[in-house]
């Protein structure tokens, strides 16, 4: 919620000045009111048409307890997922976990794994689904966003209300069989430490999230509207969120430099990039045609072009920003202490390489890497 204020008033003034149109997608949608918007028009159904979930705040869970239960699920139900807040919960448990699947059908995910790594994961998942396997999944936050992925049970490290909400579009997700069912859980690493702040920094929307689950400890998709409504306006009525808006304000009047300090991702995202030289599976077609204009036959050769002197300043301002968007397929962007360990830095090159193919594992990627707790963060 930091800079929604500040993202709505420049909305407001694209609309207005340029003629610009906004399309919002986003089940979790936050309050567009309060004069920022004169009309918000939906596109979508106010109310679900049917009810395919439930969720249920069951209380505190380790790594013992949840592995149990996630084993369980899957012998019991077939599909089962699980969503830890950081890397390393989401590491712990898994290795708890993946030798109780039969045929290999325990996957991890998280975003310490390459976007192309990712993309075949979450395909032979997907195959896993299709072909009506018992199939287990563990992972970060990565499952929520943007992923078409459904099912029957799922487990939830307690995060913010809208993740939750995001988390249960995952339980029977196109209403292909019984209602599904997500558990929210309290995750205490060892059985005592807290890890849910590493990654929800805002204390008064934890503390609301609290306030709403501990009034419905069980609710069901129907309800979920009002209480992400419920969530925005008690976490707007703690914090009006005015500050940013007097930065732009600052601007208008000159200050041209006012906002440069507001993020809508917050100020601990990593900021350093590691350029992995591996494929997994298939290459997509595009990533083919790419590699082939910039004359590539393997990730290797990218590097190669990248590192080289004068190869970056060659191109023209397109092709620069094509070859630059064929490297992100390859990248993997973790924290400074991460970087140290991992990372080989080249001279007047921002994006490091990878220093030994064997740091990065085809099973889980660089999430194996040690981490710093309190720096802990994902990235889809």
């Amino acid at each position: 919620t930091g800079a929604w204020n500040a993202f709505l008033a420049m909305v407001e003034a694209a609309t207005a000045e340029l003629g610009t149109k906004f399309l919002l997608v986003t089940a979790t949608l936050p309050e567009t009111g309060g004069g920022i918007f004169s009309e918000v028009i939906s596109l979508g159904r106010a109310l679900p048409v049917s009810s395919r979930y439930q969720v249920e705040y069951t209380g505190e869970e380790n790594e013992e307890t949840l592995s149990k239960k996630i084993l369980h699920s899957y012998c019991s139900c077939g599909s089962t997922a699980a969503i830890l807040n950081t890397v390393r919960d989401a590491v712990e448990v898994y290795l708890r976990v993946r030798d109780g699947a039969s045929e290999g059908r325990a996957y991890f995910l998280s975003g310490r794994m390459t976007p192309l790594h990712k993309r075949q994961r979450i395909n032979e998942i997907r195959g896993s689904l299709d072909d009506e396997e018992n199939t287990m999944v563990v992972c970060t936050q990565v499952l929520e966003a943007g992923v078409d992925l459904s099912f029957k049970q799922l487990f939830r490290a307690i995060p913010v209300i809208p993740s939750i909400i995001q988390a249960a579009g995952r339980c029977n997700r196109h209403g292909e069989g019984e209602k599904g069912r997500l558990f929210v859980f309290d995750y205490l690493r060892g059985g005592e430490k807290k890890t849910r702040q590493y990654v929800y920094r805002d204390g008064d929307q934890r503390e609301v999230t609290d306030m709403c689950l501990n009034e419905h400890k069980l609710f069901d998709e129907s309800m979920s509207v009002d209480l992400v409504t419920r969530y925005y306006r008690l976490c707007f009525q703690r914090n009006t969120q005015q500050a940013p808006l007097e930065k732009i304000l600052e601007a208008a009047r000159g200050n041209y430099a006012a906002p440069a300090g507001l993020s809508p991702f917050g100020a601990h995202v990593p900021h350093y990039s590691v350029f992995v030289p591996l494929v997994f599976g298939d290459l997509p077609e595009e990533v083919k045609l790419a590699m082939g204009k910039f004359g590539c036959k393997d990730p290797a050769e990218i590097w190669d072009r990248y590192s080289s002197k004068g190869f970056l300043s060659s191109l023209e301002y397109k092709e620069k920003k094509q070859f630059m968007g064929l490297m992100q397929h390859f990248i993997v962007q973790v924290s400074e202490k991460t970087v140290l360990e991992v990372g080989e830095p080249v001279e007047n090159r921002s994006i490091l390489r990878l220093k030994g193919e064997s740091l990065y594992s085809a099973e889980m990627g660089l999430s194996y890497v040690s981490a710093d707790d309190e720096k802990e963060i994902w990235f889809v």
